[in-house]
């Protein structure tokens, strides 16, 4: 295990732990890409390469009150823009992206694309769910999406007045499609 010394008020040292982590630590282009299954469910190695074919996959899905649907999207493949034709691998339909976002806390920055590697958010994606697979329709590739445990919470949500059921299960719904844990 390697030691280093340093003082965090004065930042003595530092320039030795971080040299040192770059001699220590893997390159990132080693660890770099992902294994996908294509139509046939025949296994293929993805580079994190921003010149291949894109495909990315939706890690998280939010509804914001302002801008709609925001869908984040890991891109492990290839260039995600506007011009970018995609594929929802589990639907099977189009999706056209209509802007790419870049979220660093709660400022959302418009870029001009996502590359390999890199974590951003595009708005607006109709019919497209968390652990969806977006990828380019010349090269149809299938990704894992995230694992999330199993509910072992259950209870019953009953509306405050009568009449409300609707309401409630709308509100259910919404929270459903936000988070894949809740089950409805």
């Amino acid at each position: 295990y390697p030691v280093f010394c340093g003082d965090a008020l004065l930042l003595n040292g530092i320039d030795q732990l971080l040299n040192g982590l770059t001699w220590l630590a893997p390159p990132a282009a080693g660890k770099a890409g992902e294994i996908a299954e294509d139509e046939n469910e025949n296994p293929v190695e993805l580079e994190t390469d921003s010149t291949a074919k894109p495909a990315a996959v939706v890690f998280k899905t939010v509804a914001d009150p302002f801008i709609g649907k925001l869908s984040y999207i890991k891109v492990i493949s290839g260039r995600i823009s506007q011009e970018t034709p995609l594929v929802d691998m589990r639907t099977g339909e189009t999706v056209r992206v209509g802007k790419t976002l870049s979220v660093r806390g709660r400022k959302q920055e418009d870029v001009s694309g996502i590359g390999a590697g890199d974590i951003g958010v595009v708005p607006k994606l109709q019919n497209v769910k968390t652990g969806d697979t977006l990828c380019s329709p010349e090269r149809k590739v299938r990704l894992e999406g995230v694992n999330y445990p199993a509910p072992c919470l259950s209870m019953a949500v009953l509306p405050k007045n009568k009449g409300e059921d609707d309401k409630v299960a709308q509100g259910i719904l919404r929270l459903a499609e936000e988070d894949p844990t809740i089950r409805f």
